[in-house]
């Protein structure tokens, strides 16, 4: 399933950039294809949308950052059954579907309100090597008055008397509020507080990759902020600042501002309210160590696949095949309604069924199973039929006939053992295209006794092996050593960009889902 990650495209924005690294996590999902898209029109937008017909978007949303969405935007979405969320950072919008929190500990969550975990790197800090005793403590962010750079010049200076420190500032300018006049003051203002010949300080600017930010970060000994205390009514959301400091794994010391509020309760306390500098970089990153562990990118996914996975319709549990045969034709046909089967070899009609979720769609199923035993399953089926028959005695055209399936049917499920390949040569392929098939050949247990000639019959037909040698996924059966299936498309049918991702061989479904 698509589910489309909307951000602005400004780098000089803390916006933006929580937006990047929550698209950069989320895409890692197994569960949902999460696409990630820095978009700044309306049209734009839409022609993202029409191309991969997602099921659900998340807008990294505030006004200013995001001016081209609005409520018709969003409403037309809406009206094609699209699930709608926006992240909330320090204002609230309505007429979104879902509210997703970045504050980990959101006080009202609800069945439309859902709190995420906080989106740290994946970061490995080298090795630092030091030939002096110099004591290195750093922040960084958009310079404005409101982080107080210059007090944390001036704790630092009024704590530590004893021994050398070189204090790094990297100060950027912002893109939606340009404040180098700004930045030139805190620079002044900063030196004015450095009055012991013990402590250096040392400035930059250039703007960072998340990289070089993370390794100017994990060169410190300290990393420290200091942001405006608001008051308690007023939320100024959580700041980004953090997420660098933690994915470093290095001692942290912040205020008691709001915007820290989801670190205040470590201990011992990083609060300089509560501690000393020299305590806090004693004390290492071990109180920090559970925060860490609570927002690792594994956590992240899992929490946002939950919130995905309770507010849209389409869940995983709907499906019903073996090796989710079913789930990756609704995937690969944009989860099409009022579409044509035919299914040989059906087995039940629920249970291990290729073609019973699509009855939800209002699909018209022709459904073969030569064992009767299972044919009373079949009563709450709603369109076409199903025949209790030998699957090599069909008449498959005057089936076609009868039921008025389309000249190109979207879907063939060819599920009958040794015998797939000998059905195969019984189809009108002459006068009737599959859009999507999947076939047994068992090759892990026949080589390609079966799997080959299948391969020269549907090539020669003009279909496209987009996955091949699919592998058994169950107990058991896991490995390359299994391949059982393999799943083809009439390529006229589908865009070139996603048979492009699509495409693979030897794999397990689970993965082929994935790429959706």
């Amino acid at each position: 399933m698509n589910v489309f990650i909307i951000n602005n495209s400004s780098q000089n924005c803390g916006v933006y950039q929580y937006g990047k690294r929550f698209g950069s996590i989320a895409f890692k999902s197994k569960k949902y294809n999460f696409m990630y898209y820095e978009v700044d029109s309306e049209a734009e937008f839409f022609k993202l949308y029409e191309t991969h017909k997602p099921k659900a978007v998340i807008y990294n949303y505030l006004a200013g950052t995001m001016p081209w969405l609005n409520g018709g935007i969003i409403q037309t979405c809406r009206d094609q059954g699209v699930k709608q969320y926006t992240i909330v950072h320090n204002s609230h919008y309505d007429g979104f579907d879902y509210y997703l929190h970045q504050n980990p500990y959101h006080p009202n969550v609800d069945n439309r309100n859902f709190a995420l975990a906080r989106p740290l790197f994946d970061y490995q800090s080298p090795k630092i090597e030091r030939d002096d005793d110099t004591l290195h403590i750093g922040t960084f962010g958009f310079g404005f008055k409101c982080k107080y750079i210059d007090h944390i010049c001036k704790t630092v200076n009024e704590q530590i008397t004893d021994r050398k420190v070189q204090i790094n500032l990297h100060l950027t300018e912002s893109h939606y509020s340009p404040n180098w006049d700004t930045i030139e003051k805190i620079k002044q203002d900063c030196f004015n507080q450095i009055t012991r010949d013990n402590i250096k300080l040392n400035i930059s600017h250039d703007f960072l990759t998340d990289e070089e930010m993370l390794n100017f970060l994990s060169k410190n000994d300290l990393n420290i902020f200091f942001y405006e205390k608001y008051p308690d009514n007023y939320y100024n959301g959580i700041s980004s600042t953090i997420d660098y400091a933690l994915s470093v794994k290095k001692p942290l010391a912040i205020c008691e501002s709001n915007m820290f509020s989801h670190i205040w309760d470590v201990q011992p306390s990083i609060c300089v309210e509560n501690n000393s500098l020299l305590s806090i970089i004693e004390n290492g990153f071990a109180p920090l160590e559970e925060k860490y562990n609570l927002w690792t990118n594994e956590k992240f996914i899992d929490i946002l696949e939950q919130i995905i996975e309770k507010t849209t319709e389409v869940t995983m549990s709907q499906f019903n095949s073996d090796a989710k045969q079913d789930q990756f034709v609704a995937n690969i046909l944009n989860f099409k309604k009022n579409g044509y089967c035919l299914d040989i070899g059906s087995h039940h009609s629920i249970t291990s069924n290729n073609s019973y979720y699509f009855q939800n769609d209002n699909w018209t199923s022709i459904s073969v199973e030569i064992d009767g035993l299972y044919n009373e399953s079949y009563s709450s089926r709603k369109n076409g039929v199903h025949l209790n028959e030998n699957a090599l005695e069909v008449d498959y055209k005057k089936q076609f006939q009868e039921y008025e399936f389309p000249k190109s049917i979207d879907y063939l499920s060819l599920d009958v053992d040794t015998l797939s390949l000998d059905v195969l040569k019984l189809l009108p392929l002459d006068e009737y295209r599959f859009k999507v098939i999947t076939i047994e050949h068992d090759a892990y247990l026949y080589g390609d006794k079966y799997r080959e000639p299948q391969r020269d019959i549907l090539n020669s037909h003009g279909y496209l092996l987009l996955c091949s040698n699919v592998y058994v996924e169950q107990s058991g059966y896991e490995g390359k050593e299994f391949p059982f299936e393999d799943w083809w498309i009439d390529p006229s049918e589908f865009d070139n960009d996603l048979i492009e991702r699509i495409k693979c061989d030897s794999t397990l479904p689970s993965v082929i889902i994935s790429k959706f």
